[in-house]
């Protein structure tokens, strides 16, 4: 499926195209475009961009504006808040070179393009992912109290929401296809004290950002 054929002419809306969900990453957004069409998220991509490997591990980082200003005119979602949704958006403000954004970011062992998950927020109707997720200083969910979740329970894989299956859940473990909703254990009095804590770092460390923002 090309993606004339997705659109028809070039100024045509797709027929299928979610709204970006409150606070989603830009990837999870094109993930769940991609499924719509029944594709796995590159192959998705390998077929609107024939010319250019446009998905990469860290697309949220890379993307570049003609891409976004295309999947604006596709999908009718205007291209201010597709940036929004990009981890770049935090980068004008929060690094004072593009060198030293690794740090901003959750690592997990050599994966540099994991994430964070907070199992009740995918148990929700319409599971998709945080961009705040992805944030190094973002340990806890600040709706649900509980810290968040770096691996599968099962077999310990990261999450890696990209390279799910379209035959499973969004939500799922990519390797054990193990539902991610259902992770996690209860806290005791103790944690949510801990979690408390991480929430107010996590309110200062945001309101920090806004105020770089508000600055330019």
């Amino acid at each position: 499926m090309s993606a004339t054929e997705k659109g028809g002419a070039a100024d045509e809306l797709w027929p299928l195209r979610p709204r970006p969900c409150h606070g989603e990453l830009f990837s999870s957004w094109l993930v769940r475009i991609a499924r719509c069409y029944g594709m796995p998220v590159r192959a998705f991509c390998r077929e609107v961009w024939p010319r250019y490997e446009v998905w990469r591990g860290n697309i949220d980082r890379q993307i570049e504006d003609e891409a976004l200003q295309f999947l604006s005119r596709k999908t009718g979602v205007a291209h201010a808040e597709l940036f929004s949704m990009t981890l770049r958006a935090h980068e004008r403000f929060a690094c004072p070179s593009p060198a030293d954004a690794s740090s901003l970011y959750f690592q997990f062992a050599n994966t540099g393009h994991a994430i964070r998950f907070c199992p009740r927020c995918l148990a929700e109707r319409q599971p998709y992912f945080r961009l705040e997720w992805r944030l190094a200083f973002v340990t806890a969910c600040l709706r649900h109290r509980l810290p968040l979740l770096e691996r599968c329970d099962c077999c310990g894989a990261p999450c890696l929401f990209g390279n799910v299956g379209v035959d499973r859940p969004l939500a799922s473990c990519y390797r054990r296809h193990r539902h991610l909703a259902g992770m996690g254990k209860d806290i005791d009095e103790g944690l949510a004290f801990q979690i408390e804590l991480h929430l107010e770092f996590q309110q200062n460390m945001f309101n920090v950002l806004r105020n770089s923002q508000s600055l330019h």
